[in-house]
């Protein structure tokens, strides 16, 4: 059997890549909040432009992060997660796929309209267009490494009425 050399360099034991999954939703959610920040001009809660500088921090935080992490804490009764373990798999990860994308579309939707009309063209790549594209791509490695974990058989939990199930 041939063994892929990117598989293999991510071929970490379950608690190893949780560390490492929480420590990259962290730095998603740094960077959107340091844009936002930085270049958004910060954040308000009196309905003028800054407050729509919560959107992103907030989607980034909990439709990517959060919900993204929420594989990690399967609290329900055995006979439940074995009746909708196919849906919640299938739905979680079209919704996480889902939001990462509308995450990414959103930060570039951004980025178009306010530089547009700025001092620097978003096709001059200023900084503000760089941070944000590698916010993007954190976002999305986010995502897959989500997704990657779910497509792991060694992580997934035993069915309830299985030998290798513990209650």
């Amino acid at each position: 059997r041939r063994h892929h050399p990117v598989a293999e360099m991510l071929d970490l034991p379950f608690l190893p890549f949780c560390v490492l999954l929480g420590g990259l939703g962290f730095v998603c959610v740094a960077f959107v909040s340091a844009w936002c920040q930085h270049w958004r001009g910060g954040f308000a809660l009196d309905g003028s432009a800054q407050t729509f500088n919560w959107h992103p921090v907030l989607m980034v935080t909990g439709m990517v992060v959060l919900y993204g992490a929420a594989f990690l804490l399967p609290w329900a009764p055995a006979w439940l997660r074995a009746l909708y373990k196919p849906v919640h798999v299938f739905f979680g990860s079209t919704i996480l796929m889902l939001s990462v994308a509308s995450c990414v579309s959103g930060i570039n939707e951004k980025l178009f309209f306010s530089l547009k009309n700025g001092t620097t063209e978003y096709k001059c790549l200023p900084a503000e267009a760089v941070f944000a594209n590698t916010l993007g791509l954190l976002i999305l490695l986010f995502g897959v490494l989500v997704l990657g974990a779910l497509a792991r058989p060694s992580w997934k939990r035993p069915d309830a009425d299985s030998p290798d199930s513990c209650q």
